[in-house]
């Protein structure tokens, strides 16, 4: 499954947890996130590793501030709850 999210910011930020540890993908207008924007969480396969109840850093876009859309592939049982921005 997937979340799509349009948004206008620097960072994104999610609450989310997974009983077991999961990998969720994150796509920024689509495509693979460029190494310049991952947040402190991605891996360098452009993944985040979701499992204990937190907020998790998603994309930090530094001062390119514009309109763009998040895509975030997850497995079943990964729970999302609030989005937050910065910039």
């Amino acid at each position: 499954s997937a979340i799509v999210l349009n948004f206008t910011a620097n960072h994104v930020y999610l609450v989310m947890k997974s009983d077991k540890p999961q990998l969720i993908t994150v796509l920024l207008d689509g495509k693979p996130v460029p190494e310049k924007y991952w947040s402190t969480g991605i891996n360098k396969e452009g993944k985040i590793l979701v499992h204990e109840p937190r907020m998790y850093e998603i994309l930090n876009l530094k001062e390119d501030y514009g309109k763009h859309t998040l895509t975030l592939q997850c497995q079943k049982g990964i729970n999302a709850y609030v989005f937050t921005f910065g910039g």
